[in-house]
């Protein structure tokens, strides 16, 4: 369970015989993706080998200044995990692999969220609805909106804690290791795919090893010219 959510979205990479010396490269979109698509524009345009740093927002559309970027509640077409990208590889082809290394995933924001609910499964018949109530509080994080609980995130000692509701000597703190919440390429032909199920295309995994240190493997499934199929 990642305490905030960070979200990117690449299209591919492969590794030419030749090419000029990697760059390490600043990118910071002032806007985002709703989808994972070969028709999306790109934010960049990289090379492999590229190193990019960047800043994501969290599932709620809100940046490490905490400005809200997302209308709420959501308002069609909008939905939930933003995505920073897509960046476009110069040297991609369908067939190839990407292979993603993160260097680096630090929190970027001294409060999270987390979201939560209960299955009936794991109580008795009836249980839930007696003894179970899906309610933090209304507005806490999110307008109209009682099941989010913020965490206070200590950067320095990189460990967090939740807000309660009230003074209680049962007080505790968790390490911190953050993770992404949404990463993966463009999806095959003209398929388009919401931020929110994951797949081969990588998309909504929700994996706590996809973390600082992590080197993942995506398959390649466009050869693209600026948002536009290769013939």
């Amino acid at each position: 369970m990642s305490v905030q959510d960070v979200l990117i979205f690449l299209f591919a990479i492969t590794l030419p015989l030749e090419r000029a010396a990697p760059a390490t490269r600043e990118v910071y979109p002032d806007h985002h993706s709703r989808v994972f698509s070969a028709h999306e524009v790109p934010v960049a345009r990289i090379h492999s080998g590229d190193t990019i740093i960047t800043k994501t927002w969290d599932s709620g559309g809100q940046d490490d200044k905490s400005v809200r970027h997302l209308q709420q509640p959501y308002v069609y077409p909008e939905s939930g995990n933003p995505l920073m990208g897509p960046f476009y590889i110069e040297e991609a082809e369908r067939g190839d692999s990407l292979e993603v290394h993160l260097d680096k995933v630090r929190l970027n924001r001294n409060w999270g969220y987390t979201s939560y609910r209960l299955s009936p499964d794991v109580l008795g018949s009836g249980a839930a609805e007696t003894t179970y109530k899906n309610v933090y509080k209304m507005d806490a994080v999110r307008p109209q909106r009682a099941d989010l609980i913020p965490w206070d995130i200590d950067l320095e000692r990189k460990v967090v804690s939740p807000r309660l509701l009230q003074k209680s000597s049962f007080q505790f703190n968790l390490p911190a290791r953050p993770t992404l919440g949404c990463i993966g390429v463009a999806t095959p032909g003209d398929e388009v795919l919401t931020s929110g199920p994951a797949g081969s295309h990588g998309g909504n995994m929700d994996y706590n090893d996809v973390a600082e240190g992590a080197t993942l493997l995506f398959p390649v499934y466009q050869s693209l010219t600026w948002g536009r199929t290769k013939l």
